[in-house]
């Protein structure tokens, strides 16, 4: 069993919402090994914080790398939600976003990723970096609707929302996205501020 504890709030703590403007994703074919939570089995021994926290690396296969994706400020978040029966739950884990603009690329990557099994990697505004899919339920686009707007005042954009289940919320990721077996971590790049 999980080794219970206290879950305090500290006076004056950030509680800053919000991901940054850049999103990392690969498809899971491209992925040599995915790692897992810590303690995958909350009837195992372990703290809470084990349940959802990723240390390990995600290694790319050879000449893989993951790729970089911009949304636009104050519209992306990873929520979560328990879905399922008494003695059958789980966690239904939703990452969305807003890309801005109905570029080729754009509406091509969600041509793309319809029918793809991707993993992000995103990063909260303060500083958290969250694993969203893993091999066994990896990211699912659930919708993309885009749209070009009707009046000088509105936004072209097209909001990307995608989902994956597991035993627990989003997990916290505190490993190295590693490419080419350089031992340095890919995301340092790509989430430079």
């Amino acid at each position: 069993m999980a080794t219970l504890e206290d879950i305090l709030w500290v006076d004056g703590k950030n509680n800053t919402p919000g991901l940054v403007q850049s999103i990392a994703f690969a498809s899971l074919a491209v992925i040599q090994t995915i790692p897992q939570v810590t303690t995958a089995d909350p009837t195992a021994a372990g703290t809470f914080a084990s349940l959802v926290t990723v240390p390990s690396d995600i290694i790319m296969k050879s000449g893989k790398k993951m790729f970089e994706l911009y949304l636009t400020d104050e519209t992306g978040t990873v929520m979560d939600e328990v879905q399922g029966e008494l003695d059958g739950k789980s966690f239904k884990n939703t990452l969305e976003f807003v890309h801005p603009g109905e570029s080729e690329e754009i509406r091509g990557f969600a041509a793309w990723a319809k029918n793809s099994n991707l993993i992000f990697v995103v990063r909260t505004k303060e500083g958290k970096r969250l694993l969203f899919g893993n091999d066994l339920s990896p990211a699912k686009l659930i919708t993309a609707p885009g749209t070009l707007g009707k009046a000088p005042a509105d936004r072209k954009q097209r909001t990307f929302t995608f989902k994956f289940d597991a035993s627990y919320p989003t997990p916290t990721f505190t490993g190295k996205v590693v490419v080419n077996g350089s031992g340095s971590d890919q995301l340092t790049d790509l989430f430079a501020a």
